[in-house]
């Protein structure tokens, strides 16, 4: 300050500089002046796609909006540039509308391509300074009459001044970047495929059926969607041949969810139901797969079906054959080169289940009567099961070490704790070279429907002196991998001979049966075989 800088008005007097405080200089702060600014930059979404023809509102590029830290910023228009090639090379034939969104919200109008672009305009879309928004540009696209090999389209924010913005003061702001869009694939339609779905245990695979059960698994079809959603609307299953008595009707699930009434199979050289209403949609989602089941309704025996026959639901793929294109509507006709066949399945009257129980003692007590293999079989409620014959394989090991003479002698079967080895034919004694045990019964053997009975193959086991050795005994009730030739009396079957012989049994379903009735068949698809076996050391 200087000498006449201040003077005080009581007396009339300038201050002296010394009296005034601070006498110095005096700094202000320092105040940082903020402009306005903003980029522009591509989303991570939409990537790369591939758009079926007449596709609706599908993602063509995303954009993000950047506001810089020192203003908000108010977008007021954007203008996108289009590029095309194939048929969509004049690109406003190829496109019909064009919508903006900020996550599911539509900001601004529809507008169409005017040339090559689209204008958003009175947008007032404000980005917080400091943040970024991203947006997305939908198109619906034309429903062309052809589509050529190699067909795309982009979106761009094809220069910086093609996004009109100001701060929050009314100053013009350009953004920095631009905006390349990804370049997406467009074909006339998408495509199915059909596999058959993965066996599933006592559902799919193939398995014994009941005749007179309702709504019955025969199979399930994969069906797989690429580029765009797939709805099917017909379709037709074919039987194999002379099952139209065993199968009074088919329906199609989706899951729990029927979607077709029940459709009764025609009766003729060729066997097939068509679908062609649905009650339900079964739409395929887009590049995801979706699962169709067949179920069938069947007759009883005292309706016409006969036991034994086998049962095949095969999807036919080039007739009454059809998916439609959600988006495109675009009709596919025919799925593969060859028809989609499910797993077999045997009618019978009732059926065997069978388990392989733990034995009494896996400790071999030498010279004593033992359990050497235990096992249950239980019959459907639908009807009784017999049984003539049960085969096993055995082996007798004797271990490295002292050399001993192992035997199983003096074989029992027990049924649910009583002895019943009065009922079957001799079992021969087993030795070091044995290799099966069959048990044949003189009569047959009845489980009575609904129930479980309890089998106990029991022998006198000698050699088993070393325990050192860990010698063994093992069994195991042999499984039939094959069908036998044709549903036969039990001594047919049983002359059909090793691996069709194992466990022979019947599902009464002749009108009057018994041992020379014409209904007893093998082990084959009997439930729960093979078995693992069972082993007992000492």
């Amino acid at each position: 300050f200087q000498s006449s800088d201040i003077k005080n008005l009581d007396n009339n007097l300038f201050v002296q500089t010394t009296d005034i405080v601070p006498s110095g200089a005096v700094a202000g702060a320092a105040h940082n002046v903020k402009t306005g600014s903003a980029s522009v930059s591509l989303a991570g979404t939409p990537s790369v796609q591939t758009y079926i023809n007449g596709a609706t509102d599908v993602a063509m590029t995303g954009m993000n909006l950047t506001a810089g830290t020192g203003k908000d910023i108010k977008v007021t228009s954007i203008k996108l540039t289009a590029t095309g090639a194939g048929s969509c090379l004049t690109e406003s034939d190829c496109v019909l509308t064009v919508k903006l969104f900020d996550g599911s919200t539509q900001i601004g109008e529809t507008k169409s391509l005017s040339g090559t672009t689209v204008t958003f305009n009175n947008l007032n879309l404000v980005v917080t300074k400091g943040t970024t928004k991203t947006l997305v540009a939908k198109a619906t696209l034309n429903t062309l009459s052809t589509v050529t090999d190699g067909t795309t389209l982009h979106f761009d924010v094809a220069a910086a001044t093609d996004i009109t913005a100001q701060d929050n003061d009314g100053n013009s702001v350009t953004l920095a970047g631009t905006v390349t869009g990804p370049t997406h694939s467009i074909l006339d339609k998408g495509t199915i495929a059909v596999t058959l779905a993965p066996d599933e245990i006592d559902l799919t695979e193939s398995r014994i059926v009941l005749a007179g059960n309702t709504d019955e698994t025969l199979a399930k079809y994969k069906f797989t969607a690429t580029n765009e959603d797939l709805k099917l609307t017909k379709m037709r299953v074919q039987l194999s041949a002379n099952t139209s008595e065993e199968v009074a009707s088919l329906a199609l699930y989706d899951g729990s969810t029927k979607l077709t009434g029940d459709v009764v199979p025609t009766n003729g050289a060729t066997i097939y139901a068509d679908f062609n209403s649905f009650t339900q949609d079964f739409i395929v989602p887009k590049d995801s797969s979706k699962t169709l089941t067949v179920k069938a309704n069947l007759n009883t025996v005292s309706a016409g079906a006969s036991s034994g026959t086998t049962i095949t639901a095969s999807l036919v793929y080039d007739t009454n054959f059809e998916v439609r294109g959600v988006n495109s509507n675009t009709v596919i006709t025919s799925v593969g080169s060859s028809n989609v066949d499910g797993r077999a399945m045997t009618v019978r009257k009732t059926k065997a289940t069978l388990v392989e129980n733990a034995v009494a003692n896996t400790n071999i007590v030498n010279g004593s009567e033992q359990e050497i293999y235990n096992f249950s079989v239980s019959a459907d409620s639908k009807e009784d099961v017999a049984i003539k014959q049960l085969r096993f394989a055995v082996s007798l090991t004797d271990n490295v070490g002292t050399g001993n003479t192992l035997a199983a002698t003096s074989l029992k079967l027990y049924r649910n704790g009583s002895d019943i080895t009065s009922l079957v034919g001799a079992m021969a004694n087993l030795n070091e070279a044995s290799t099966d045990i069959t048990v044949a019964f003189t009569g047959e053997e009845v489980i009575a429907k609904g129930s479980t009975n309890v089998y106990s193959l029991r022998a006198t086991l000698t050699g088993y002196t070393t325990g050192a050795d860990d010698d063994s005994i093992t069994v195991k009730l042999n499984s039939d991998s094959v069908l036998s030739d044709t549903t036969n009396t039990a001594a047919g079957v049983i002359a059909e001979g090793d691996g069709k012989n194992n466990f022979v049994w019947s599902d009464n379903s002749a009108t009057s049966h018994s041992v020379t009735s014409s209904d007893w068949t093998n082990g084959y698809q009997v439930k729960n075989l093979p078995f693992s076996g069972k082993t007992m050391t000492n």
